[in-house]
């Protein structure tokens, strides 16, 4: 079954990053696109910042890309038999876009087993908006409480985590409608799928969260573009890293959020060249170098 073809009638993230990890898993996944209905992320919207067209086309890089015509009779017959060949579809297609490609009515002459998993959203929402109504962008909003101005994460959490939820229930459909030899169809929320996150992320009482341990840190090297990411939680991690820099610091200075010993850090670190850096990440645990 893992050579069949899923379809992907989504756009931005989630249901593009969902046929991408069943991608991976070894579907053959086909983007179906439209001339006057184009994935927003495949157009840049600002020639500085290539970001969103950067993960489209890492998105689809795997993929079979059709952009079809309406006005094509051709294509508009490619576009009946891929319906009839594949075993599962992701779609987040506006009502108009359904009726003008006649989805509902192909769906209909599905012989079977086919999993078709529509996305539902009751209001149009991006990344930011779902972190602010499930509550877990608080915590960021307190880290920067102090300024009028706040940067949004850059991470997509909320679409990663739902187009992995959305990978997921469109299996649980192939199960079924593979077990049933028919068209099995399934609305999934938006809302219901953030809640079930924000369960867990959203915090119960407000407070300053990201920084506050110089375990957990990020520091700049001698070099302006490296860095030194810490990650050193465990005290046997954390004390192989303080006795190879010989610092005066102790297991239980890594939770300490005095600033004595970011400054410790902050100046071993900072003395350090990019290969020393880069040396000292190979060769002990949960250490990072990155450059910009």
């Amino acid at each position: 079954m893992r050579s069949k073809i899923i379809l992907d009638l989504g756009q931005r993230l989630p249901g593009p990053l969902a046929t991408y990890t069943l991608g991976d898993m070894g579907y053959k996944i086909v983007k179906i696109e439209w001339e006057n209905f184009r994935d927003p992320f495949a157009i840049s919207i600002d020639e500085q910042d290539k970001t969103f067209l950067e993960w489209y086309e890492k998105m689809q890089a795997q993929k079979l890309l059709k952009v079809f015509s309406l006005n094509n009779p051709d294509h508009s017959q490619e576009w009946r038999q891929l319906l009839q060949q594949c075993i599962g579809i992701i779609s987040s297609w506006p009502a108009q876009l359904k009726h003008s490609t006649q989805l509902d009515l192909h769906l209909k002459e599905h012989k079977g087993p086919l999993a078709y998993l529509e996305v539902e959203s009751l209001r149009p929402m991006h990344d930011l908006n779902i972190l602010a109504h499930t509550g877990t962008l608080k915590s960021h909003l307190f880290q920067h409480r102090d300024k009028s101005r706040i940067p949004p994460p850059f991470l997509p959490v909320a679409g990663i985590c739902f187009g992995q939820n959305l990978a997921l229930h469109l299996l649980d459909l192939l199960v079924e409608a593979v077990e049933q030899n028919t068209v099995v169809r399934k609305t999934l929320s938006l809302k219901e799928s953030t809640e079930r996150f924000s369960s867990i992320f959203a915090p119960s009482t407000l407070g300053p969260h990201n920084g506050l341990y110089p375990c957990y840190y990020i520091f700049r090297t001698q070099s302006q573009q490296h860095f030194l990411a810490l990650a050193l939680m465990e005290e046997k991690y954390w004390m192989r890293f303080v006795n190879k820099l010989k610092l005066p610091m102790q297991p239980k200075d890594r939770f300490c959020r005095d600033e004595r010993v970011f400054g410790i850090l902050e100046k071993a670190i900072g003395a350090l060249t990019c290969e020393e850096a880069s040396a000292l990440s190979q060769e002990l645990e949960c250490i990072s170098f990155l450059s910009l």
